[in-house]
């Protein structure tokens, strides 16, 4: 279940990926066609967290409100900007003492993949996943934006930013 801590993580990497930027928004699944067309071709202004709740702001004084309840969770795919306050040196969070931490340097696991790019695992990882939950990685020469994996609710995209928010939603 996501906690407060996890709805502002993620507000932090919608602000460094979305605000500033024309989004294109759909709903592959159907279930907020009508929502995202309102937001569609839209710029994305500001972002805030309050507790497990995340408002989007849009120009035309729009806002997209998620809240994450019991389950659910943000994918992000493309050139992922990292919230600098959890990438160091020797890859533990902190907010002090960054000395050494690159932060033009991509933050890799033991598989080179960026897992703080993705919410829950790495990107690669989650670009296919069959039944058997079994993965293959993404091809380097593979389509963008990826794919629509599960049930995604909503689909956020900007030039080189993809947002797909899965599970259920208020």
């Amino acid at each position: 279940m996501p906690e407060g801590h996890s709805v502002h993580r993620i507000a932090r990497q919608f602000d460094r990926n979305f605000v500033g930027r024309t989004v294109a928004a759909s709903s592959p699944q159907g279930r907020f066609v009508e929502g995202a067309a309102i937001i569609d071709g839209r710029e994305a202004l500001s972002v805030r967290a309050v507790g497990k709740q995340m408002f989007l702001g849009f120009d035309g004084d729009l806002w997209l409100r998620v809240h994450l309840g019991m389950y659910g969770a943000w994918d992000f795919a493309g050139e992922i900007l990292v919230d600098p306050t959890i990438a160091s040196a020797n890859g533990r969070m902190g907010q002090t003492n960054q000395r050494g931490t690159n932060l033009d340097d991509p933050v890799l696991d033991a598989a080179g993949e960026n897992s703080l790019s993705s919410i829950g695992a790495p990107r690669r990882a989650r670009g296919r996943v069959r039944m058997s939950e079994q993965t293959l990685g993404l091809e380097e020469d593979d389509a963008f934006p990826p794919p629509v994996v599960g049930q995604v609710r909503l689909r956020l995209l900007t030039d080189v930013t993809c947002a797909d928010l899965r599970g259920p939603t208020a």
